[in-house]
């Protein structure tokens, strides 16, 4: 029963892994999932068998990728559900010390508190998250702030120069 339960969580993270990169390597995958390249062909091909249109490309740039046409719905957990999963990784954080972790914490924290959602994942960790915030609430722009040099604003330009001027006072403050 707990191989059951492995599968399933391995066919989510390959789902969501495809969704927010543009195409992997059966290779890329085996090593992620920790599992063998056979593997890797069994989960695609359960994937497609369970309605997730999932291409594949040959050759040296080949690999694996979720058609355009398809989206998932990103708000498959509540705001309590949330809180649980980010209360369990916590508890999973504080007993098993693992980077990756610590960075899905980070990144379900993110969805949680700045209410939105990841648009695009990198191989080394990094991610670019869209962020749906009122603009009169001040409460995000703290927690930006916060965040330093760990959080670069990419757009609109008047959140950008938002941020700078905030900045520009803080350091005045200290010259």
């Amino acid at each position: 029963m707990m191989g059951a339960f492995m599968k399933i969580d391995r066919l989510l993270g390959i789902t969501i892994h495809l969704l927010n990169h543009d195409k992997s390597s059966a290779k890329i995958l085996a090593s992620k999932f920790e599992v063998s390249l056979r593997t890797i062909q069994r989960d695609i091909e359960s994937l497609c068998q369970a309605g997730i249109p999932v291409v594949s490309y040959v050759g040296a740039e080949g690999g694996y990728k979720i058609l355009e046409s398809f989206k998932m719905d990103r708000q498959i957990a509540g705001d309590v559900d949330y809180q649980y999963i980010i209360l369990a990784l916590q508890g999973l954080a504080s007993a098993y010390e693992n980077p990756k972790v610590e960075t899905t914490l980070e990144k379900m924290k993110a969805i949680e508190y700045l209410n939105g959602s990841i648009e695009s994942e990198y191989e080394n960790g990094d991610f670019i998250m869209n962020l749906h915030l009122p603009e009169s609430e001040q409460l995000w722009l703290g927690t930006l702030l916060s965040l330093g040099n760990l959080v670069k604003a990419i757009e609109p330009e008047e959140l950008k120069n938002r941020l700078c001027s905030k900045c520009i006072d803080i350091i005045n403050l200290y010259t």
